[in-house]
């Protein structure tokens, strides 16, 4: 039961990290999308469009629908609920410590460090 219980500890710490390093890598990108499909159907603007929003190998409207995906992932309202979601599926991230730390095998983890102390003395390494 205790890994069970180490990786809903594991997940509400770390889907908020992955989250934050989607948000690095898109930096500013995120936020100068096109407002709408109607300017890449705009035959004026569309070459603009996505000339300035492509980046080195990848084609603008490539980029854009990364970057829609990315916004999904991180900015939209289906976004902030999938998180609050993730980080409380499994009940208050203290109460899961919680019942981490009472199912952990303590005498298990002590007996390692015995084992480990048994092969050193006051000079080093035994062995």
């Amino acid at each position: 039961m205790s890994h069970q219980y180490a990786n809903m500890n594991l997940q509400s710490e770390i889907n908020p990290k992955m989250l934050d390093m989607v948000r690095e890598l898109a930096g500013g990108g995120l936020i100068q999308l096109p407002s709408s499909v109607e300017d890449l159907k705009n035959p004026e603007i569309h070459d603009y469009v996505t000339k300035y929003v492509q980046s080195p190998g990848v084609p603008g409207e490539d980029r854009i629908k990364l970057m829609k995906l990315a916004w999904d992932l991180i900015g939209s309202e289906f976004a902030g609920r999938h998180e609050q979601y993730e980080k409380f599926y499994a009940g208050a991230p203290f109460i899961v410590k919680t019942h981490s730390h009472r199912t952990y095998d303590w005498d298990k983890a002590t007996g390692l460090v015995d084992y480990a102390m048994s092969g050193y003395d006051i000079h080093g390494r035994k062995f």
